[in-house]
């Protein structure tokens, strides 16, 4: 992969970063601004490259190891938690400390939505159903959709600016 940062407004090149990747995914920047990670692979292994986001030095690189590791969906900032990015695959997220380079936790069923405050996430399978679930321990707290058997389709969540609403779309039903 081949970034550039540049300078706004006027477009000036502050500097370039190149790693190795087997499937685009984006590079993120954790929730405080300071590191970029660049979801990669090397030596037939998925790493994540960690880069110091005001100069683009490269600070070190991380060999996804967790328990019950799958090749992941996406990547996204951990909010209110300075080094943590989160990997979700098919089944879980997976808690990653990029300063650290440790595994933290696995979060069964979140598929990725969260409040700003990190405290809640969202679990809406592809066969139905909606579920608030607590991201510390990985609890549902409330089913606001029960489970059904109607098909897989595709399911969009999120929560709204204020994270006081649930938007729910079902692919099926376009509704």
């Amino acid at each position: 992969s081949h970034t550039v940062a540049r300078q706004m407004p006027n477009g000036e090149k502050m500097y370039e970063l190149e790693y190795p990747i087997k499937n685009l995914r984006n590079l993120i920047a954790t929730s405080d601004s300071t590191l970029l990670v660049g979801p990669g692979f090397e030596k037939l292994k998925d790493t994540l490259y960690i880069f110091n986001a005001k100069t683009g030095v490269m600070a070190h690189k991380i060999i996804l190891k967790y328990p019950n590791f799958k090749d992941y969906l996406t990547i996204l900032a951990v909010p209110r938690r300075a080094t943590q990015v989160a990997l979700i695959d098919s089944d879980k997220g997976n808690i990653i400390d990029v300063k650290t380079k440790k595994f933290v936790r696995s979060v069964p069923k979140w598929g990725g939505r969260c409040t700003k405050d990190g405290k809640f996430g969202l679990y809406a399978p592809g066969r139905g159903g909606l579920e608030l679930i607590d991201l510390k321990h990985g609890k549902s707290i409330r089913t606001f959709i029960p489970k059904v058997a109607e098909g897989v389709f595709t399911i969009i969540t999120m929560f709204n600016r204020t994270d006081e609403y649930v938007l729910y779309y079902h692919g099926g039903r376009k509704t």
